[in-house]
């Protein structure tokens, strides 16, 4: 394999590592915020005794924003918390 070709193929497979984080961070979020949101309409449901479907979707949705919201906003402060540390 040449210079050119091994250098191309490493910088393909730090993308693909960089594509396969990001899709395993936002299933992730996903999953948990469905978990949470699925637990918190049970919740509902045992305590009022009324089932609401929509309040777990609603939990869904307020987690998965939530969550996207912090991580842009990790990686924005991100150099600033690293410039701290020296």
């Amino acid at each position: 394999m040449s210079k050119d070709k091994e250098g191309s193929f490493i910088s393909h497979l730090t993308e693909l590592r960089k594509r396969l984080i990001n899709s395993f961070i936002f299933l992730f979020i996903f999953f948990a915020s469905a978990a949470n949101g699925l637990g918190n309409g049970a919740w509902y449901t045992y305590v009022y005794g009324q089932a609401d479907p929509l309040i777990s979707l609603r939990f869904l949705v307020g987690d998965v924003v939530g969550a996207t919201i912090m991580l842009v906003l990790l990686v924005l402060f991100y150099p600033m918390f690293r410039n701290f540390q020296k």
